[in-house]
């Protein structure tokens, strides 16, 4: 069953084009700044290769930046990454099936994913 919502675009591509089932598609610009999980990183350790220090790092990540709290009939679409750290959020979208244009650059996606319960 299709339930009106309204979509609000927090990645950071502007527009976000989600085309339908139906051979249509919707353009989402974007809802101000993008939500991003803030990031924390240190250096476990190097690799030496052909004389070249790799730094090897430690990321970790911390709360979302700029997610606004839940709303009755607003999904947020956000990146995997945010979806994954905030499973109890059951408003939040991600991009799947993406669409490439001839030079492999993002052009939308054909549908919106959550992760399965359970």
């Amino acid at each position: 069953m299709n339930t009106e919502v309204r979509l609000e675009n927090r990645t950071p591509h502007n527009p976000l084009v989600v085309f339908g089932m139906n051979g249509g598609s919707v353009s989402l610009p974007c809802e101000g700044e993008p939500v991003r999980l803030s990031e924390e990183r240190s250096v476990a350790s190097t690799l030496a290769i052909s004389g070249v220090t790799i730094a090897v790092v430690e990321q970790s990540y911390g709360e979302p930046e700029l997610l606004p709290p839940p709303t009755a009939d607003v999904w947020h679409v956000v990146s995997q990454l945010v979806v994954n750290a905030l499973p109890d959020r059951s408003d939040l979208l991600f991009p799947v099936d993406l669409v490439r244009d001839e030079f492999g650059n993002v052009v939308g996606c054909r549908a919106l994913a959550r992760f399965a319960a359970g």
